[in-house]
């Protein structure tokens, strides 16, 4: 099969925040039985290696080196390699970690220059997506479930290695987006909105009473 045919089935999954699924769709692209140019070929294979590294103290250091070069290896008229690099690097801003953040707006700004066109399509094309109805949903299947219980604790039960290099706003998003999302939010809201007045009248009560 062609690179041609196959890559617009998988460019969106490049674009995922999984690095599980990022991870496949180029191991999909890259492997013998799909059909690439040479130079087509070696963007996959950097752009593999740059995905497969662990993001550990060692690996980040590492991936912020393959995000530098990786614009480096697209060929001026290489078309759909600069697609993907574009699609994989605005997935690297998905990533809960700081220290990618940085690398990755400048080499985004370094492709721009080059493939200005691609990169504001697939932003927009991003943007498009935010609007959409299930974007939510699907950007939710990560996220924890959520019970019938009165302490919000159970919402905060998601352990993360290196959580000081993490962004903390982002947990509280995911957070809120499991509240937003949960079958169940809204009877607990009223229950608790409901509670609160039924407090106000028994008191209010006991004082005219008293």
């Amino acid at each position: 099969m062609s690179l041609d045919r196959i890559y617009p089935l998988l460019a969106k999954t490049v674009l995922s925040h999984s690095h599980k699924h990022r991870l496949s769709a180029l191991h999909i692209l890259g492997s013998k039985l799909v059909k690439a140019s040479q130079a087509e070929q070696q963007v996959l294979k950097k752009t593999i290696q740059a995905e497969q590294v662990a993001l550990d103290i060692q690996g980040v250091r590492e991936r912020v080196l393959h995000i530098s070069r990786l614009e480096q290896f697209v060929a001026e008229d290489e078309s759909r390699s600069s697609d993907l690099v574009v699609r994989w690097l605005i997935a690297q801003l998905k990533v809960n970690l700081r220290p990618l953040w940085t690398p990755t707006a400048e080499a985004i700004g370094t492709i721009s220059r080059r493939f200005g066109e691609i990169l504001w399509s697939v932003l927009f094309e991003e943007l498009q997506a935010v609007r959409q109805e299930d974007y939510l949903k699907r950007a939710a299947g990560w996220s924890p479930n959520v019970h019938d219980d009165d302490d919000d604790a159970n919402l905060d039960d998601i352990t993360e290695d290196e959580r000081s290099w993490r962004d903390p706003s982002a947990h509280k998003v995911r957070i809120n987006v499991v509240r937003w999302t949960s079958d169940n939010t809204a009877h607990r809201e009223i229950i608790k909105v409901c509670g609160q007045k039924l407090a106000i009248s028994i008191s209010s009560a006991h004082d005219v009473l008293s």
